[in-house]
């Protein structure tokens, strides 16, 4: 999703795409997130198809995308998990955002 351009990466048009998009949808349904220190993300993938894919490469864009933390180094801790094909065969992702602590204090479900 990211592109080398004179010597910086920047993201392509498609996930710049993509990263509207997400923005757009968490407008619609206006979501409130708490700004935590520290956050949990639990990413299940859906995919559209039996084609094989590295599910690992849609985590640095998703976080990207994400509007309830400022910057992916607050992600303490991640799980990612390829579920049953969507019957649709659009393919989608379920995440999950908690607030990270030893203990995990709140969670918001997207």
């Amino acid at each position: 999703m990211y592109r080398a351009v004179h010597g910086r990466n920047i993201l392509s048009a498609k996930a710049r795409k993509y990263k509207r998009r997400c923005e757009e949808l968490f407008k619609d349904e206006q979501i409130q997130f708490p700004k935590p220190e520290r956050v949990a993300l639990e990413i299940i993938v859906h995919p559209p198809d039996r084609r094989r894919r590295d599910i690992s490469n849609l985590i640095k864009i998703v976080e990207d995308a994400l509007p309830c933390f400022e910057d992916d180094c607050q992600v303490d801790d991640l799980h990612v998990q390829r579920a049953d094909l969507d019957p649709e065969k659009n393919g989608f992702i379920t995440v999950k955002v908690s607030a990270w602590s030893q203990q995990k204090l709140s969670t918001t479900t997207m």
